[in-house]
């Protein structure tokens, strides 16, 4: 998945999170999304030409050299040092708040939800050869990709809107 898509399968996700598991929190969303936006991002660190991996070449190239890429960036192994690590520096010694850490997984599992529909899948079992893709579907045209990405954003946005218009709308034409 390109760069934009994965941005905006993240900001997807955000929206999802926000409508329906943050009822009763306290949530910074600014710092929700942006954390958000650049953890969906992290996990292409594996390859010299993404975005992130461009920016810091020497590190994108030692992970893809000894791991490949797809590999151990896009596994629980990895995300779960990564939360060890996010826990212990970030929410203790520089006391960030709750809203930083749930941007920061939401990105994550966003880019490897979002690879998930490739043809390839995403190995999150690592180092076991045991690759995850969605069943029946999976997206193979840039553009194809792109339009998805746009429609769940869409969707996100609008949805429980559009259901209280049909709401409306069908109680006033059964009345009729």
């Amino acid at each position: 998945m390109s760069f934009n898509n994965h941005l905006i399968f993240s900001l997807f996700c955000c929206i999802i999170f926000i409508k329906f598991f943050c009822l009763n929190y306290k949530i910074n969303l600014f710092n929700l999304v942006i954390f958000s936006l650049f953890s969906s991002l992290l996990p292409d660190i594996d390859h010299i030409n993404s975005f992130i991996g461009n920016k810091i070449k020497f590190i994108s190239y030692f992970i893809y050299k000894y791991f490949g890429h797809r590999k151990i960036t896009h596994s629980f192994i990895f995300i779960f040092f990564i939360y060890i690590i996010f826990n212990f520096i970030f929410l203790y010694l520089f006391k960030i708040d709750i809203s930083t850490k749930y941007g920061f997984f939401i990105g994550y599992f966003s880019h490897i939800l979002a690879d998930m529909l490739s043809i390839k899948g995403v190995n999150v079992f690592w180092p076991f050869k045991i690759y995850l893709k969605f069943p029946y579907f999976y997206i193979s045209n840039k553009k194809l990709e792109y339009l998805i990405c746009l429609y769940l954003l869409f969707f996100s946005i609008f949805f429980e809107n559009l259901i209280c218009i049909l709401k409306n709308l069908f109680k006033y034409i059964y009345l009729i």
